[in-house]
């Protein structure tokens, strides 16, 4: 990959960043903070260390990687840290447009590879973990694949399909988080208008 491609992950070989550029939705970062409110990734965003969705997750594409792909169809990628299952499922498929059948997420490495040891001292400090995933029947993320020297083999239709149902996904989640908020406030709002009836009632009884 070229020079720099691994960005704040810096294990292995993965898939050059000018490779996917094109891929990750400006502020994606962002929406997956919305999505799962890890206040981890909120700090790493205010420090301006996750401005892209690549500083934060990488495809791998190592010869033993791709043979895995290969032979098996499991893609491997390098996430950081701070990303949870849930959120690594969602970065794929925002990112890609496929739909995750299986994912298994081993324990955080350090950037050599290993299990992090960090206990009571000494040890290294985790940088990533390591996801291994399967797509759905007919699902397929070229990108991936031609960059492992295998054949593109996902249709630009059911490419749109799923943009479309995550699409949805997405305006169903905004309307929840919308009605939530507005549960949230109506329940402060009656909350405090309970306490001045209270306080009211109390004045009225003092005099």
């Amino acid at each position: 990959p070229a020079a720099g491609a691994a960005a704040s992950i810096g294990v292995g070989r993965v898939v050059p960043v000018a490779a996917l550029t094109s891929l990750a939705a400006s502020g994606q970062v962002r929406d997956i903070m919305e999505y799962s409110n890890s206040q981890s990734l909120i700090r790493k965003v205010e420090r301006g260390d996750a401005n892209d969705v690549w500083d934060i997750f990488k495809p791998a594409v190592s010869n033993r990687k791709c043979k895995l792909l290969e032979e098996k169809g499991v893609y491997t990628f390098y996430a950081d840290k701070s990303l949870t299952k849930p959120q690594i499922i969602f970065v794929i498929e925002t990112t890609f447009f496929v739909k995750v059948l299986k994912i298994s997420v081993d324990k955080v490495l350090d950037e050599e590879g290993n299990q992090d040891k960090m206990e009571f001292s000494g040890g290294r400090r985790a940088t990533y973990r390591k996801a291994e995933v399967r797509l759905e029947e007919g699902h397929h993320i070229d990108e991936i694949r031609t960059s492992c020297g295998l054949d593109a083999r996902y249709t630009p239709q059911l490419r749109e399909m799923v943009r479309q149902q995550l699409d949805e996904a997405r305006r169903n989640r905004k309307k929840r988080q919308g009605e939530h908020a507005k549960l949230q406030h109506q329940s402060r709002t009656n909350t405090t208008e309970r306490r001045e009836r209270k306080f009211k009632r109390l004045e009225k009884l003092a005099k």
